[in-house]
């Protein structure tokens, strides 16, 4: 009785140790591949903009995405992507001016000529091009 009672409390050490480290690890995952997402989704602006680039420039503004149609109307550019989707179910939006929504400490404002991309998960930030946060 005494064995298995000893059996029970390593067991119970050895979960209260990995259970903490298999949920950081989950979301360390999920955001990973949130901003592997907004990546993504900035590579399909940059198709959109060289799509519309004109001898003076690109002759249109970044395409501002708010909603799912908006991505699939920008998806078109980006050579047969459909969607993407946030592993925690953010939406993602594209902010053409002013500054990201952010969370504490990551609310960034966007140069001229520049856009960034965010996710409305709590969590996931935003990604700008060629900034490196």
């Amino acid at each position: 009785m005494v064995e298995i009672l000893v059996v029970v409390l390593i067991m119970a050490v050895l979960m209260a140790v990995a259970i903490p480290l298999y949920v950081n690890a989950t979301g360390t995952a999920q955001r990973t591949q949130c901003r592997a997402n907004m990546q993504t989704i900035s590579n399909a602006e940059h198709q959109y903009q060289l799509k519309y680039s004109g001898a003076n420039g690109p002759t249109h503004g970044y395409m501002a995405v708010n909603n799912t149609t908006d991505l699939a109307t920008l998806f078109t550019y980006s050579g047969g992507l459909t969607t993407v989707t946030c592993p925690n179910g953010g939406a993602y939006t594209v902010v053409v001016t002013g500054s990201t929504t952010g969370t504490t400490n990551d609310s960034r404002t966007i140069p001229v000529n520049s856009y960034a991309v965010e996710c409305s998960y709590g969590t996931h930030g935003s990604f700008m091009p060629g900034d490196s946060n």
